[in-house]
């Protein structure tokens, strides 16, 4: 698969060890213990709150 960056999405003023792209990816199986640890990361993991972070 070909990736084309597009520059004008990042902010080249900033240093270079500063993050400016996140890929959060999760699954889980269908068992107790797996259910149970996607429920607790959908209730307590607030990605509207990473995202603010991030657009900063």
């Amino acid at each position: 698969m070909i990736v084309f960056i597009n520059n004008d999405y990042f902010n080249l003023k900033l240093p270079r060890y500063v993050p400016q792209f996140i890929a959060l990816y999760w699954e889980w199986d269908t068992n107790s213990p797996a259910m149970n640890f996607k429920k607790q990361l959908e209730e307590n993991f607030s990605v509207d709150k990473l995202k603010a972070m991030i657009d900063k």
